[in-house]
């Protein structure tokens, strides 16, 4: 079955649901995370259904170049059964984080991405790896409910989510991705604003951190890779959205560098991100320690923090391949 006949069969389904429904993106979310939970909990709204999006307090500084933030609760206490969760933008479980016990706990479940490899085992699922971004999935859903859904606060989240997902517009993208694009600037949206808000707007900390972080850039066996300390007081201050978006892209564009890894280092646990240029795709290597992604960008979570640990098993899958 297509993705668009699937999302037929999913309007189907949305309109026949009667229980309230909670949509969920992955940890640590960017735009085209919370981005499409916001105009698909728009667009529920707009159908007369009882919705909310989840979306962790120390996360909410996001909503800033997003509207329709009314629709976003933290506290999950009173969630009681019979409810439906949506999760978007993760192709496994895992990557709900706090939320994956709701989803373990619902009566209905639908998973909307667009990585390689689907391990969700939701009820109906949506997994497209030839898009741009989860979000291009939701506007072309919401189109099969007529394109006059989507109103200008719809169309401006849409757009940062594709903007951000493709890395303006410089990756994944199809002629597809570009008519939908422009679609939604016609609908007067401030892109140049949105632009300056999630891609090109650095703060001066961000930038000093950028410098010290290039010079603490290692190499192994053709294998870059960096270690990014939050308790130093030079990154403490750094989001992991800055970590993992607006960093990694300066870095990415080192033009001597194939396969290249960030370890972010929390009190427990490892973040990793794997960008890849030419001869690897990152998702396998993020798939060695339970992640995904797609092949020139992909993510993972380990819990331990021997990251010299990881270097010795990525250099070791990069020999045998």
């Amino acid at each position: 079955m297509t993705t668009l006949e699937k999302l037929k069969e999913l309007k189907n389904i949305l309109r026949n649901i009667t229980t309230p429904i909670y949509l969920a993106g992955h940890v640590n979310p960017d735009h085209d995370s919370i981005g499409s939970c916001l105009a698909m909990g728009r667009l529920l709204e707009k159908m007369g259904k009882e919705v909310y999006v989840l979306l962790e307090s120390k996360n909410q500084d996001l909503l800033e170049v997003h509207d329709n933030s009314h629709l976003v609760i933290n506290n999950v206490d009173n969630i009681t059964s019979p409810y439906t969760l949506v999760a978007l933008d993760l192709n496994e479980t895992s990557r709900l984080g706090v939320y994956e016990s709701l989803y373990s706990s619902a009566d209905f479940t639908i998973n909307i991405d667009h990585h390689q490899g689907n391990f969700t085992n939701a009820d109906f699922v949506i997994s497209d790896s030839s898009v741009s971004s989860t979000c291009e999935i939701i506007y072309n859903l919401i189109c099969k409910f007529g394109r006059e859904y989507i109103d200008q606060p719809i169309a401006s989240t849409l757009y940062a989510g594709i903007l951000t997902d493709t890395s303006g517009f410089s990756r994944r993208i199809s002629s597809t991705t570009m008519q939908i694009a422009q679609w939604l600037i016609n609908k007067g949206i401030n892109y140049e604003n949105i632009i300056r808000n999630t891609i090109s707007k650095r703060s001066l900390y961000e930038l000093q951190a950028l410098a010290y972080l290039v010079s603490q850039i290692k190499l192994e066996d053709k294998l870059h890779y960096l270690v990014i300390d939050k308790s130093l007081p030079q990154l403490s201050e750094l989001t992991h959205l800055q970590i993992t978006k607006s960093i990694s892209e300066e870095l990415r564009k080192i033009d001597s560098i194939d396969t290249f890894v960030i370890f972010i280092l929390e009190s427990d646990h490892i973040v990793g991100k794997v960008m890849s240029n030419l001869t690897k795709n990152a998702n396998v290597i993020a798939e060695l320690f339970g992640g995904g992604g797609h092949k020139g960008e992909a993510g993972f979570i380990v819990q331990h923090t021997d990251y010299l640990k990881l270097v010795n098993e990525i250099k070791q899958y990069m020999k045998g391949n």
